[in-house]
Formats: C-alpha cells, sequence, structure tokens
C-alpha cells in the first residue's frame, strides 16, 4: 500500500510540474476569453471539483479511524484513495489548462 501511495505522489508531483509550466504561459485575460468560450473546460473542471470532494471525505474517514483506533490497514488504503483522488483531481486540471493551451495558441 505504501508503495502505491509513493508512485502516485510521483504522479501528482510530475503532472504538478507540467501544469505549472503551462500557466506561466498563458494570461489571465487568455484564459477567460477561452473558458467563456469552451464550456468543456469548465465541465472539466467541475469534474475536478468533485474529485476534490471525495478528497475531503477520504481526509475526514482518515481523521475518524485515527481517533477510534482502526488498524493501519484501514488507514493505508485510506491514505491510498486520498492519494488518488488528489492525483486524479490534479490530472483532471491539467487536461483543463492544457486545453486552454491548446484553444490559445491555435488563435494566435
Amino acid at each position: 500500500m505504501l508503495i502505491i501511495f509513493i508512485a502516485l505522489a510521483v504522479v501528482w508531483f510530475e503532472i504538478q510540474k507540467r501544469t505549472n509550466v503551462i500557466k506561466k504561459q498563458l494570461t489571465l485575460e487568455q484564459i477567460t476569453k477561452v473558458m467563456t468560450k469552451d464550456k468543456s473546460i469548465i465541465k472539466t473542471i467541475k469534474q475536478a471539483r468533485v474529485l476534490q470532494g471525495i478528497s475531503f471525505i477520504a481526509i475526514l474517514l482518515i481523521l475518524w479511524t485515527i481517533m477510534e483506533n482502526y488498524s493501519s490497514s484501514y488507514y493505508l488504503v485510506l491514505l491510498d484513495v486520498l492519494q488518488l483522488t488528489t492525483t486524479a483531481r490534479q490530472y483532471y486540471l491539467y487536461l483543463a489548462w492544457q486545453r486552454c493551451a491548446f484553444l490559445i495558441n491555435g488563435k494566435s
């Protein structure tokens, strides 16, 4: 379980680096124009928010398992779920930023 957590953390870190590279290339005005015209970006961001909600629930469950002194196997499974949803959320946001960059660069 710990190996899965570490692997997901590495994937999350790589996606985060790529997202930051894309963000630095775009201005707020460009992003606003593209988001008002292309609704698929907003849909992708909403999907990322759902995953953020699942992550929040996983955090609450982790805290609950700690308070109730459950075995560490429950804790590790919930930790993996948390990292998986966080990584998936970051990937959805990366896709949204990538779509923005594609639309902006395609129009330039």
